[in-house]
């Protein structure tokens, strides 16, 4: 008996002396200290990125969308196929292609919004003063009426509630959008739970590096992770993220760490690399 209770004990000085006995590989990282970054000159490259060019839709697009694209007459519009067959008759000021499968954004006075399927229907009634697709999900919009804004799902459901959110994003990025209430920023994800509730002057998606977003609280920044605890502090010069498969970058304030160091970026795995510039080539 005595032998199992020594055991019970090795086992909670052993679970005591880790983070958790549990193995879970997802538990939610610590803070990063950047203080111990392993510091890397910083290439020509990076000193001098190459600018790639934009590219911009072609607003005269008349590819078919789905089977069908839309065409004018008399000032109202109407949807044919590809073999030029009328499917939906002109009665529309307005018409969104069917970028969203089977559905189309249309209004019949320029005031009120819905949506319909490919025979016409309306699957959501007009019933908005503006809808949006959200582009990181086919089957959510973003709706207004007069000043209120909300979520409807591709029935008409509400996801988010008319009013809740001063403004909604009409992007989202890796299935979250970002929200704004009194001029503060937080975010959502697509099933309209609030992730981080707004708090911050500005807000940063796309996340980078599979879970960070960049914030800002004042003059300073930041990271936060998906659940939005602070593994940055809020204390810096900037912070960004280029890609969800890149690392986020933070840059400090002038004077808070050696003054070789350029920038820091930082890894989901816990690498933090201090970009450096060689001292030799520093101004004195």
């Amino acid at each position: 008996m005595k032998h199992v209770n020594v055991m019970v004990l090795l086992a909670i000085i052993m679970c005591t002396n880790f983070i958790s006995c549990n193995s879970n590989p997802n538990k939610e990282p610590k803070a990063f200290d950047l203080s111990h970054a392993k510091k890397v000159n910083v290439s020509i490259e990076e000193m001098n990125p190459k600018i790639e060019p934009l590219s911009f839709m072609d607003d005269t697009d008349e590819s078919y969308h789905n089977g069908l694209k839309s065409f004018e007459k008399n000032g109202l519009y109407g949807f044919v196929d590809q073999n030029n067959n009328v499917v939906i008759t002109p009665q529309y000021k307005y018409v969104q292609e069917f970028y969203n499968e089977n559905r189309a954004i249309v209004t019949t006075d320029g005031k009120k919004y819905g949506v319909i399927n490919r025979k016409g229907a309306y699957v959501i009634k007009p019933l908005f003063d503006d809808i949006t697709s959200l582009t990181l999900n086919s089957d959510l919009y973003r709706v207004q009426k007069k000043e209120e804004i909300g979520i409807i799902d591709s029935i008409g459901a509400m996801v988010v509630e008319l009013g809740k959110y001063d403004d909604i994003d009409r992007w989202g990025y890796y299935g979250f959008v970002t929200v704004e209430k009194k001029n503060k920023l937080g975010f959502i994800d697509i099933k309209g739970r609030e992730i981080v509730n707004p708090q911050y002057d500005e807000l940063e998606l796309p996340l980078c590096s599979d879970g960070f977003a960049a914030v800002r609280k004042g003059r300073n920044w930041g990271l936060i992770d998906l659940s939005g605890k602070v593994i940055v502090p809020i204390e810096h010069g900037s912070a960004t993220c280029t890609g969800k498969e890149k690392p986020a970058q933070i840059f400090p304030h002038e004077g808070r760490f050696d003054r070789e160091i350029v920038w820091f970026e930082i890894y989901n795995d816990g690498t933090v690399i201090a970009k450096t510039i060689p001292k030799k080539l520093l101004k004195k």
